[in-house]
C-alpha cells in the first residue's frame, strides 16, 4: 500500500524494489493524493509492463495520514498473507518482505503451540531502517541503541519510534484495525497502527534487520529521528503552545472507545487513567512521576513529565 503525491522523481526506482523481493509474490496498490508530476504516467508505465499494480487518484488531497488508512480500511484482509506500508522514495533491500513473513510465520507458529487451538493472531511487524540521503549514500540505522524502557506499557501513547515503512502485517491484524476506522489521528497512522497491534494484538519488534534505504530528501512528512529530535519535540518552547494537541489523551481516548474490549484490564484502567488525566491536579501529578514510560534521553523525559504537569500532553 503505497501514498504518492508528486513522487515521480524516485518512483522507478523504489517500485523496481518492491518488484525485486525475494521469495514472495507482491502486488502494490498506490492511492495518489492528486499529483500534478509523472506520477500517474508511470503508474500507467508500469501496469503496460504487466505489473502487478493497482492505482487510484484521489478527489481531493487527504494527506500522508489518510491516504495511508484510506487504503488500509478498504482493503480486503482475506486476500493476502502479508500487507505493508510504502513510501514513494525509499529502497526496499531485496529481503524486507521475506524477513518479515519468517518473522510473522514463525510468531504466529509460536502463539498457537502455546495456544488451546488454532486461530489467527493479530500481528504486526516493524524493524529498523537505514537512512540515506537523496544518492542513497551516507548511511546510518535509525533506531541502533534504541532501549528496553520504549517498551514500557504508556510509552506507544507517548512516543512512537517505528516507522510505518517498516511496518508489515497479516490479515487478522488488518482486520483489527478495520475494527475502529480512524478519520484522524493523535499523531501519525503509524504510531496509531503501533498502538493498536501493543495492546490488542502481538508486536515483533526485529531491530537487527534493517531492510529499508530512507531517503532523507526534505519532503519527507516526519523524516530522521536524530538524537536530538526528542529535545525539539518536546522542547519548552512547544510546552507553552496555546492550543496544544493533547496527544496522548487523544490517542488514550480513542483506543478505549475503539478497542475496549480487546485490551487486558490492566492497560484498560491504565489508558483510562491517562484519558483522564487532565481533570484533576492528581492525575497530572501521577503522570508527571510516572514509571509506566520512557523515552531516548533523560532530558526528553523530563520535558515529556513537564508537559504532563501542565497538562499539554
Amino acid at each position: 500500500m503505497m501514498a504518492t503525491y508528486n513522487g515521480a522523481k524516485y518512483l522507478r526506482e523504489q517500485l523496481d524494489s518492491i518488484f525485486s523481493q525475494r521469495h514472495i509474490e507482491v502486488e502494490v496498490m498506490i492511492s495518489d493524493d492528486v499529483s500534478t508530476d509523472e506520477t500517474i504516467e508511470i503508474c500507467k508505465e508500469y501496469i503496460n509492463r504487466n505489473y502487478p499494480l493497482k492505482y487510484a487518484v484521489n478527489r481531493t488531497n487527504f494527506g500522508s495520514n489518510q491516504n495511508f488508512m484510506r487504503m488500509l480500511y478498504g482493503v480486503d484482509a482475506n486476500a493476502y498473507d502479508l500487507y505493508a506500508f510504502s513510501d514513494q522514495d525509499d529502497v526496499w533491500l531485496p529481503e524486507k518482505l521475506g524477513k518479515a513473513w519468517a518473522e510473522i510465520n514463525s510468531k504466529e507458529l509460536q502463539l498457537n503451540r502455546e495456544g488451546t487451538q488454532h486461530k489467527s493472531h493479530p500481528i504486526l511487524y516493524c524493524s529498523d531502517l537505514i537512512n540515506v540521503d537523496e544518492s542513497l549514500q551516507n548511511r546510518r540505522r535509525e533506531l541502533r541503541g534504541l532501549n528496553l524502557h520504549t517498551f514500557l506499557r504508556a510509552t506507544p501513547v507517548v512516543r512512537n519510534y517505528y516507522s510505518g515503512c517498516t511496518m508489515v502485517m497479516n490479515g487478522s491484524m488488518v482486520r483489527l484495525l478495520q475494527q475502529a476506522p480512524q478519520t484522524c489521528f493523535a499523531t501519525y497512522h503509524d504510531a496509531w497502527c503501533h498502538q493498536v497491534a501493543f495492546y490488542c494484538g502481538h508486536v515483533i519488534y526485529d531491530l537487527e534487520s534493517a531492510n529499508i534505504l530512507r531517503r532523507i530528501s526534505g519532503l519527507n512528512q516526519l523524516g530522521e529521528q536524530l538524537p536530538g529530535m526528542d529535545f525539539k519535540r518536546a522542547s519548552l518552547r512547544n510546552i507553552f503552545l496555546k492550543t496544544p494537541a493533547h496527544e496522548c489523551q487523544l490517542a488514550a481516548t480513542r483506543l478505549l472507545s475503539g478497542y475496549s474490549n480487546f485490551m487486558d484490564s490492566e492497560d484498560r484502567e491504565m489508558l483510562r487513567s491517562l484519558a483522564e488525566y487532565r481533570n484533576t491536579a492528581h492525575g497530572k501529578i501521577e503522570w508527571a512521576l510516572s514509571s509506566k514510560y520512557g523515552s531516548t534521553s533523560i532530558m526528553d523525559t523530563l520535558l515529556i513529565r513537564t508537559k504532563f504537569l501542565l497538562g499539554r500532553l
